[in-house]
């Protein structure tokens, strides 16, 4: 790797909403970094930002050719809520993202740094080490990703190039699609609008947006497995966050439904704690409490 004065970063994907928080979080450091989008943006200055379509291979030029990353960090894939893990167009964003980052490492590109699902491990595996845990996709979404954490190790293995697979626990925090778990109970708590809760015993790594981008920034300069697990190792119910967020926001949760738990739909997922993939450089700042505070202190709060 080179050192922070020579490095050229390239975010793809970097108006969304983990691409935006890698985005402010690198461009502290010393060094060369851009963000692209696929859409046409409204700002005056456009010297960081370049349009870019990864479904579209003649958009790729300006980029490879032009800025001559070193790095390159690829955000962008289907994201639908509520339809995204059952889309067809998950075998297009497989599909171009390994061309992708083909094309990548055969030129400018040391390091190739893709995003990947805690869903790759199934629905309930319990704790995931990022060394040991098999994975086991239960949809088109988390089969694709597989599938392209393979082809792309294989890929920087043949050319003798860096690659990482950053597999996310969970994420929340400022700028979450409203639709989303957290965004949704803050905003129907705020608002006293009864809701429903549907799977309230669900344990999952709720992971704060800002660990995940401290995180990018030790991946993008330091030799780490190809495979990473970004989460808190800590597992919480879904009960118990809306609980936490009753206390943040000073606002009863008198108003939340919670259905019954089906054994059979019994989900606990998180990182596991005792393996530790950064070697002591990288540690999570903000447990649940204090993530949740700080979104909504960010977000919420006038």
């Amino acid at each position: 790797m080179k050192s922070e004065l020579e490095n050229r970063i390239a975010i793809i994907g970097g108006t969304g909403f983990i691409g935006t928080s890698v985005y402010n979080a690198l461009k502290t450091v010393d060094c060369e970094v851009i963000y692209t989008s696929r859409k046409s943006l409204n700002i005056s200055n456009t010297k960081n930002y370049l349009k870019f379509d990864l479904l579209n291979k003649l958009t790729w030029d300006t980029l490879l050719n032009e800025f001559k990353p070193n790095i390159v960090i690829c955000t962008a894939w289907e994201t639908e809520h509520d339809k995204y893990r059952d889309k067809s167009t998950n075998y297009d964003y497989m599909k171009y993202t390994i061309d992708f980052a083909e094309s990548c490492l055969r030129g400018t590109v040391e390091k190739f740094i893709g995003f990947g699902s805690m869903a790759e491990y199934g629905f309930s595996p319990g704790k995931c080490n990022a060394k040991s845990t098999p994975l086991n996709p239960q949809d088109i979404y988390s089969e694709c990703k597989v599938i392209t954490s393979v082809k792309i190790n294989k890929i920087a293995k043949d050319l003798g190039k860096k690659a990482n697979w950053v597999r996310l626990f969970q994420v929340y925090g400022v700028n979450e699609k409203p639709e989303r778990l957290i965004p949704h109970i803050i905003s129907n708590v705020l608002a006293q609008i009864p809701f429903t809760v549907k799977f309230p015993e669900h344990q999952l790594d709720f992971t704060y947006i800002n660990d995940v981008s401290s995180a990018l920034k030790i991946i993008a300069s330091d030799d780490i497995d190809f495979s990473i697990n970004i989460g808190t190792g800590v597992a919480t119910s879904v009960k118990e966050l809306c609980s936490i967020i009753s206390r943040i926001t000073n606002c009863s949760a008198s108003k939340i439904k919670f259905l019954n738990l089906n054994k059979t739909n019994e989900r606990v997922i998180f990182v596991d704690p005792e393996y530790d993939v950064f070697n002591g450089k990288w540690k999570y700042d903000y447990n649940l409490f204090h993530g949740l505070k700080e979104t909504y202190k960010l977000q919420y709060e006038t």
